[in-house]
């Protein structure tokens, strides 16, 4: 688990308010003034702003126990996207363990511990839990793929998933010149009640998600073995035209936050 420690000191509601709008015109500045390490410190702290790039980062890397720690920092799971973007990432965990656990057996008590809860969830779906028996039943297919390109399409989705949400994309913006953002403390947003209805839409986002991700790795490999690979930036724009169908997005709507920065080190 990250143990990262969190910027946070409780207080009053306004205090919590003031508190976040100076990490954001902290964050803000440092971003103007391309103090990128100061930057993505301060980032990996602060509960006032969710980084789009930090969370896809970490998703690229195949850190899922970070991913879900940052993404934890601020998702309170209350709509389809938020839920489905918690299961996608828990799933795509479960599933690089089976493939760790067929190449050298690296896989830890807590990992198996989780994929025990996670069962208790996927059954709900039978799309999902049927992909993922699938590669539970051939590990040694699941640690074929090529698990590079499927972390990138994985990131992707990701990214996009987080913008979907109302309050994690109110939390990925940062002000401009002293515009002042909402910045009411999570608990006063409002929520969807967590009903059959809604696990089961979220889940079903899951599967098509983990299978276009799963699909991704499956074509790299066998054009590994032939003509040649894709470029990574195919795969990624292939992943936002899937979601944006998906969603109604425009496929020329983004954030701001550049594509370069996912792919910069550290």
């Amino acid at each position: 688990m990250s143990t990262t420690e969190t910027l946070v000191f409780p207080g009053p509601d306004g205090f919590d308010c003031a508190r976040r709008l100076r990490h954001k015109m902290l964050l803000s500045y440092l971003s103007r003034q391309r103090l990128f390490t100061t930057f993505q410190s301060m980032v990996q702290q602060t509960d006032a702003h969710m980084c789009g790039d930090h969370l896809r980062r970490l998703v690229f890397r195949g850190q899922w126990v970070e991913a879900l720690d940052y993404l934890g920092r601020f998702n309170s799971r209350n709509t389809v996207a938020s839920n489905a973007l918690h299961f996608f990432l828990l799933t795509l965990w479960a599933l690089a363990n089976v493939a760790a656990g067929a190449t050298d057996g690296s896989v830890k008590s807590t990992a198996h511990q989780h994929g025990m809860a996670l069962s208790t969830v996927i059954c709900r779906c039978a799309k999902l839990r049927s992909i993922v028996k699938a590669m539970v039943d051939a590990p040694q297919q699941c640690a074929s793929l090529d698990w590079e390109s499927t972390r990138i399409r994985a990131a992707s989705l990701a990214y996009y998933l987080a913008h979907e949400d109302p309050e994690l994309y109110r939390l990925m913006q940062l002000p401009d010149h002293g515009q002042m953002l909402p910045l009411l403390p999570i608990s006063l947003q409002s929520s969807s009640p967590h009903t059959p209805a809604f696990m089961d839409e979220s889940l079903d986002r899951v599967a098509g998600l983990v299978e276009e991700c799963l699909n991704a790795g499956k074509r790299q490999k066998l054009q590994s073995s032939g003509r040649g690979a894709p470029a990574s930036s195919q795969i990624m724009s292939g992943a936002f035209t899937s979601l944006a169908k998906n969603s109604g997005m425009s496929s020329e709507q983004d954030s701001g936050e550049s594509f370069c920065a996912f792919y910069k080190p550290g």
